[in-house]
């Protein structure tokens, strides 16, 4: 699952951009932090000396090559709490990666300090993300820096006046801030919105950024001035309240993009690194207490690292989870593809399929639902566009299947209409005739499954 290779891949070229603001900046690992000290600290092993010693982009090549040991987590533990600021970055990160149960017990207050910092003094941000008029990205400091909430308004606000530019490095990524002119301000604006609940513009004109930021600047001092008892100033980007104990920053993370419907790319990178066994106790309560889309990450991944916990959930829990992704998911890769001939299921699928009747009133549900099902991928997509996907089409296979019948898919969505009107007719007769309780074959959906 683990592999150093996606690590490397994924951020090398960031950690040699932050190199390039360490030296712009002289800002090394181990040198002065907010609160003036020097010294080293205690524990560090000869690698992270060594990283320390050269700066972010050393810390990287020392850290991204092996795994931390556990006298290297105390250590980097330590440091990022005593130097809450830029030479913390790549610890915090490495921690995030790496050890999640670590990075989770960081008090929020430090993390806000060190990636704010980061934000405010490296030249080069990209791991922060990229501003666009549409479809602006949050790289994964950016969705850290979200997560610590309240404790990061404070710094936000001051950097709404820091209108130092903010570069971007890279071919693609470089060409928008240039031609945007991006500014710290504006990178604080966003995240101050997003914050807040509230849906933050981009404009290509720093005029009227800055029209836009003074308006934030003002709205805040006036809160400020005439507090509302009523008012949540942090309303929705992460309620933490409703989160378990032990909820690391990855499964927050996988629960905010399933609420949104984001599932899949989540679920790619979501396996890199082992869940811990307070992740899964975190885990199995969440996914008991919140059956629906929110929870399909963490399903999927109990159900692939540690199978006798996924065997505990209830078969019921696991259907919801399931049908609400089915509905409410953007993109539908993982759950198969339709085809007349050879149609494929993916593990969400299977998942479905093996929890035989509590499925049923889920997926008889969505046979009302024709809303497209949309499949990304140069083929896949391929396929969605020639058929034309809905969600009552998966549903009405996977019934099919459940009931131990052939399902057929013709290519034209008129054809598939009727046979979903056939088969709501007779649910419907086999309920008037049997009270709802319709007995389903024992291979549970498998027959015409193709691995």
């Amino acid at each position: 699952m683990a592999t150093r290779q996606y690590r490397t891949g994924r951020f090398v070229w960031q950690f040699a951009m932050v190199a390039l603001s360490v030296f712009a900046l002289k800002v090394p690992i181990c040198g002065a932090s907010e609160n003036g000290e020097t010294a080293p600290p205690v524990g560090m092993t000869p690698r992270l000396q060594e990283a320390a010693k050269e700066g972010l982009g050393g810390a990287w090549r020392a850290l991204g090559d092996e795994d931390l040991s556990a006298e290297e987590v105390r250590a980097v533990e330590a440091y990022v709490r005593r130097h809450p600021d830029v030479s913390s970055f790549a610890f915090l990160m490495t921690l995030s990666e790496q050890v999640p149960d670590a990075h989770a017990k960081i008090p929020d207050k430090t993390k806000a300090a060190v990636l704010c910092d980061a934000l405010e003094k490296c030249v080069c941000v990209n791991w922060f993300g990229v501003l666009r008029p549409r479809r602006s990205y949050d790289d994964l400091a950016a969705k850290q820096l979200l997560a610590v909430g309240k404790e990061a308004l404070p710094r936000l606000e001051r950097m709404l006046k820091n209108k130092k530019e903010a570069m971007l490095a890279g071919s693609i990524d470089a060409t928008y801030s240039t031609a945007f002119k991006y500014r710290r301000a504006d990178f604080a604006y966003r995240y101050i919105m997003l914050l807040r609940d509230e849906e933050p513009s981009f404009s290509t004109d720093p005029k009227k950024r800055d029209k836009l930021i003074a308006e934030l600047q003002k709205k805040l001092k006036e809160e400020r001035e005439n507090p509302n008892p009523q008012r949540d100033p942090l309303p929705g980007y992460m309620d933490k309240t409703a989160l378990p104990v032990g909820m690391t920053f990855r499964l927050q993370e996988a629960v905010k993009e399933g609420r949104a419907g984001r599932n899949f790319g989540v679920w790619r990178a979501f396996g890199k690194v082992p869940l811990s066994a307070g992740e899964v106790l975190a885990v199995e309560t969440y996914v008991r207490e919140q059956p629906d889309v929110s929870s399909f990450v963490l399903l999927m991944a109990l159900s692939e690292e540690v199978p006798e916990a996924y065997s505990k959930i209830a078969d019921k829990t696991k259907a919801a989870i399931l049908c609400d992704t089915l509905e409410k998911s953007v993109w539908l890769n993982k759950f198969g593809n339709l085809l007349p001939q050879d149609s494929y299921h993916g593990r969400p699928a299977k998942a479905l399929l093996a929890v035989g009747k509590e499925a049923m009133p889920g997926l008889e549900r969505l046979l009302t639902n024709k809303k497209e099902a949309p499949i990304a991928g140069a083929v896949e997509s391929t396929y969605f566009s020639k058929f034309k996907y809905r969600r009552a089409d998966f549903a009405y296979r996977y019934i099919m299947l459940l009931r131990g019948e052939e399902p057929s898919f013709p290519t034209d969505p008129k054809d598939r209409d009727k046979l979903i009107a056939e088969l709501q007719k007779k649910l419907k007769e086999e309920r008037n005739t049997n009270s709802g309780d319709t007995e389903l074959p024992n291979n549970r959906g498998q027959a015409g499954i193709r691995e």
